[in-house]
């Protein structure tokens, strides 16, 4: 048994709920997630203010720990920020202002990083996709599915205003940072979801937290200004504390910084911790709201009706780079690989400046012996100045020899550069500088054996973006509005099947005067209806015909409280799966390309989707609007094929017609001359008996119409000449 593992022998008897049933409990923590207030009042009220008040204390005591806790990550961060700004800096070793460049090989990493997995992300302004999976015998799964799809990319790319900028912002900084955050919440005060791009410097947990999941408190630094401070709390949704008045007299809305964090508090007071999100004022430790970190079906109920586990709903989707080395929750990134390197390479490189820098300026000494005006002394062309020198004035200065660059550092600068981009995958056929005159075929090994560095990080990507969507559909089936979804789509025969009426049909002979159309009695004919009669089906003016009556269209306004239930249940995560649209083995155009052409040479054949085929094309080659390049019915190609092959039809059973004609005629002429033959020989036969007298018909009753041949066979050889037995005495039977 391990060493942790519980023991009541040892360990004493397990605490206990504090006198509540599991199912009370489960009821009680129902009761809290649903809760639609400031929760940090009714703690208050049952804990008592001074535990509050500890709340807020602990809450940035474990900030401040869990901030120093991760201090050698955060430096190696600043660092790698620093070289990727190429920021310029003053240097005074080897001399005074010496050179100082950086070269960019982490900004250049950075940026071939963003220009591919940006792109990738949101191509197509389709950055999710839902699949049904299961059985689906009426589509009725494809078609939540559809709708969810639509939905939720009309939020990313429309309605979030935050979301695309925020990728953009995610995808450049995460190869510097190596981790990055969203933010995801829902926006009471604008009715939909927040999707909030969060640098992983301003979102602090325990640096030896095996995950994030597992963390057990996770805490973000949010400046508020003073009038949206004063909003919230007119609001009702913060509690009334003190504020930082500090340097108000310079800038009146100077922002103050509060503290959001998930951890556990046990609110309920039964035993077991809960999670919930506390916000605090960081200079005055107070607890200005809390807020459940869980749902109501984030409950995981036993047999009993108790509590087994209660799933953490944290705001803060982590967004992972490369795996630390060394096991820390914070993931590395291009910055960190690329330390040392990079130093080596601007070391180098300052070397050769500072070299040449020597080598061109010269410099050396000069004899106090040799007198010279004052200050600054120039010569122009053809000019000589007189100076007063007991000697030579080349004895009197001594120039010094300064060595130019040397080619071991170049040779250095490039190992090293072949080094750097051998981690960070830019290589020449990924930049667009592929040598000329290469095969097609080599180009495509080169970036197929190039991207699988950057394929793997991808993967980590679309991992985390699949719990941002699913993290879109929980908010969305706990916030939205359903009529505003039923609103977006505004489709009668949608509403129809959610009210049970099927879709829209019109009623047949309905009038003007909405008059049932009149019968006529059983066995006789319909009279002709009077002519000008509303509703009986005659002619007035300007009507013609019958007339056909549409039921109202049924309007989201209209959908009872039942059926917006059962739309907004299409959030529901169960029978369908949402995944980015993005390919992560398909990261730039030309594997897109290749793709679509081998997929291309399934045009045509037997048990393929041709026009799923040609758009697949069409969207691997970024063509706009594909849905207005197909027609709405089938094609001018598509209706001459189908008119060919039922004319090939056609022709076909004509043929088939006429061979059985040709058949059926060659049977009735060999029928015909077999009976013809039958009728001569017949005749023949009888001649010959007659002339030799009739005698009994040889045979028996089974032989009947069967003619024996002359030499007594039974007559099954058609080639043989049948003849007649007459009898004995030749004359004919008695």
């Amino acid at each position: 048994m391990s060493a942790l593992a519980y023991s009541e022998r040892l360990d004493g008897p397990a605490d206990k709920p504090k006198g509540k049933s599991g199912q009370a409990i489960t009821e009680n923590l129902t009761r809290i997630a649903e809760f639609d207030g400031n929760l940090a009042d009714e703690y208050g009220k049952q804990a008592g203010e001074e535990k509050l008040k500890r709340l807020g204390t602990d809450v940035v005591r474990e900030y401040e720990a869990d901030e120093a806790s991760r201090k050698e990550w955060t430096d190696s961060v600043e660092r790698a920020l620093k070289q990727a700004r190429q920021k310029p800096e003053k240097k005074s070793y080897p001399f005074e202002g010496a050179s100082n460049m950086k070269y960019p090989v982490l900004t250049a990493a950075a940026l071939q990083f963003n220009a591919r997995c940006y792109g990738a992300i949101t191509r197509g302004d389709q950055p999710l996709n839902c699949k049904p999976h299961g059985a689906d015998k009426d589509g009725m799964k494809a078609k939540r599915a559809q709708r969810v799809s639509t939905f939720s990319n009309y939020q990313l790319m429309k309605q979030v205003d935050e979301w695309d900028p925020g990728t953009d912002k995610l995808t450049f900084m995460l190869p510097v940072m190596g981790s990055g955050f969203r933010k995801c919440y829902w926006r009471n005060d604008m009715k939909r979801p927040a999707m909030e791009f969060t640098s992983s410097k301003d979102v602090v947990v325990p640096n030896d937290a095996p995950s994030f999941d597992r963390a057990p408190r996770m805490t973000q630094p949010v400046s508020y200004y003073p009038y949206e401070i004063d909003r919230l709390i007119q609001a009702g949704q913060w509690r009334n504390h003190k504020r930082d008045e500090y340097g108000r007299d310079e800038d009146s809305q100077k922002p103050c910084v509060y503290l959001e964090q998930v951890r556990y508090i046990d609110m309920d007071d039964d035993g077991v911790m809960e999670p919930y999100i506390v916000t605090v004022s960081k200079e005055h430790e107070e607890v200005v709201r809390i807020d459940p970190a869980f749902y109501a079906n984030s409950l995981y109920v036993n047999e009993t009706g108790g509590v087994d586990t209660i799933l953490r709903e944290s705001p803060w989707i982590d967004y992972c780079f490369l795996p630390d080395i060394e096991g820390s929750v914070y993931a590395m990134g291009f910055g960190q690989l690329l330390e040392s390197l990079g130093s080596g390479i601007n070391t180098a490189l300052n070397q050769m400046y500072d070299a040449a820098h020597r080598q061109n300026a010269g410099g050396g000494f000069v004899s106090q012996g040799l007198r010279l005006r004052g200050g600054e002394v120039r010569i122009r062309p053809a000019e000589f100045l007189m100076v007063n020198t007991p000697g030579r004035v080349s004895d009197a200065i001594h120039e010094l020899k300064f060595e130019g660059p040397s080619p071991v550092l170049f040779q250095l600068v490039e190992f090293l550069l072949g080094a750097a981009q051998d981690i960070t995958s830019v290589k020449d056929v990924l930049t667009g500088e592929a040598p000329s005159g290469q095969a097609m075929g080599a180009t495509l090994a080169l970036i197929e054996q190039g991207t699988q560095v950057l394929t793997t990080i991808h993967k980590r990507i679309y991992r985390s973006m699949d719990r941002e969507f699913r993290l879109l559909m929980r908010l969305n089936k706990q916030y939205l509005d359903p009529k505003v979804y039923a609103a977006y789509f505004d489709d009668p025969d949608l509403f129809a099947d959610l009210m049970g009426m099927g879709q829209q049909q019109p009623q047949p002979g309905m009038g003007m005067g909405q008059a049932p159309p009149m019968g006529a009695p059983p066995g006789m004919g319909a009279p002709p209806p009077p002519q000008g009669m509303p509703g009986m089906g005659g002619s007035q003016p300007g009507m013609a015909g019958p007339q056909m009556a549409m039921q109202p269209a049924i309007t989201a306004e209209m959908l009872s409280p039942e059926a917006l239930d059962k739309l907004i249940a299409d959030f529901e995560l169960s029978g369908m799966d949402i995944a980015p649209s993005a390919d992560p083995r398909s990261i730039t155009d030309m594997q897109r390309m290749m793709r679509a052409e081998y997929l291309g040479r399934f045009l045509g054949q037997p048990g393929m989707n041709n026009a799923e085929i040609q758009r697949r094309q069409l969207e691997a080659a970024n063509i706009e609007d594909v849905d207005k390049l197909f027609l709405s019915g089938p094609s001018p190609m598509d209706m001459l094929a189908a008119e060919t092959a039922k004319v090939d039809l056609e022709l076909k059973k004509a043929q088939v017609k006429t061979e059985e004609q040709k058949t059926v005629k060659t049977a009735k002429e060999a029928e015909n001359i077999r009976q013809e033959s039958n009728d001569k020989a017949f005749d023949r036969g009888l001649k010959t008996g007659m002339a030799g007298g009739m005698g009994g018909m040889e045979g028996s009753p089974d032989d009947a119409g069967v003619f024996p041949d002359a030499e007594g066979g039974d007559g099954s050889d058609p080639g043989a000449m049948p003849g007649f037995d007459m009898g004995v005495g030749g004359g004919p039977p008695a």
